[in-house]
């Protein structure tokens, strides 16, 4: 999916929080391989659901909406 279309799905499933998976693992695509976390963070700001975007093997509480994530992508090469 393009990231407008899993904002979209997420508005349709009224999700109350998007945790992306399969991003910024590997680069696979023709854009590049942050981009997709760049673009949802971005977006995710005029939207009523929290992004979860924890570094690999963070814990995540699915019972809070106060957990902070950091951009960890922003950081890396």
């Amino acid at each position: 999916m393009a990231t407008d279309e899993v904002i979209q799905a997420s508005r349709d499933m009224r999700a109350k929080m998007l945790l992306p998976v399969h991003i910024c693992k590997i680069a696979l695509a023709n854009h590049g391989w942050k981009e997709p976390l760049i673009e949802l963070s971005q977006l995710i700001n005029a939207e009523n659901f929290l992004l979860l975007t924890p570094v690999i093997g963070e814990k995540i509480n699915l019972r809070s909406n106060k957990q902070f994530f950091t951009k960890w992508w922003e950081n890396c090469e």
